[in-house]
């Protein structure tokens, strides 16, 4: 009976750090599962919330961090802490023009380089004009631990705006939004991302608070690399 505890603490531990990698492999590239069904179990906050769909208000240290080239990042609880939930702020300045960034986004080919321990993309469903899309990415943090599967929505305002949602998988429950600005006389883009997020399985805010501080930088970084090494090939 020991062993048999000890046994299923171990599996919860290994899908909570499986469901933190997830969490930033999903805030990328929009997916959905059509219709899923969801349990009483999952969280359903609705979309549009105003946090996410809020303006991004930084201050002028953050700007000049910006404009440096570092990524700034803010995590916290959620104000109307729903299980755990985060909110999550971020940033970053790209010198390459908006159209270069969007169509990486929107690739479902490119999430492989951008997020790491992204094993798959999988388009699900699309609207014939591009609008929105569903998609399905599957996560493998390491071989010691389980896949997790994420489906979510994205609805597109190209090429400034993409809004995403949970509608299935193993998360509790996902909400964010990209929003990309021209500076620079169209040379650069600004980088803005906004979500709220929460685990099925209980975690430590700690936890999730270190795992996004650590991986939202990388991602910027690999999108960096990516729109500037695809901008200086057009020039």
């Amino acid at each position: 009976m020991l062993l048999s505890q000890k046994s299923q603490k171990l599996i919860m531990f290994q899908r909570t750090i499986t469901a933190i990698a997830i969490l930033l492999a999903t805030g990328y590239f929009a997916t959905l599962v059509a219709q899923e069904v969801v349990s009483d179990e999952i969280m359903d906050l609705g979309p549009n919330s105003e946090f996410v769909r809020g303006p991004v208000i930084l201050s002028d240290d953050e700007m000049a961090a910006i404009e440096s080239g570092s990524p700034i990042i803010r995590v916290q609880r959620d104000a109307e802490d729903k299980e755990a939930t985060v909110q999550v702020v971020s940033a970053v300045k790209i010198n390459a023009s908006t159209d270069i960034v969007w169509q990486i986004m929107y690739g479902c080919d490119a999430s492989k380089k951008v997020v790491r321990n992204l094993k798959s993309c999988t388009i699900l469903e699309q609207s014939e004009d591009g609008s929105y899309d569903i998609r399905e990415h599957i996560v493998k943090y390491s071989f010691l631990f389980p896949s997790l599967r994420n489906v979510f929505r994205s609805e597109y305002s190209e090429p400034n705006e993409i809004y995403f949602y949970r509608v299935g998988g193993d998360l509790k429950f996902q909400e964010g939004i990209w929003r990309l600005e021209e500076v620079d006389e169209g040379n650069s883009t600004l980088v803005y991302y906004k979500a709220r997020l929460a685990l099925k399985v209980p975690a430590p805010r700690f936890l999730i608070r270190r795992s996004i501080r650590k991986d939202i930088p990388e991602i910027f970084h690999q999108l960096r690399e990516l729109a500037e090494a695809e901008s200086l090939e057009e020039t």
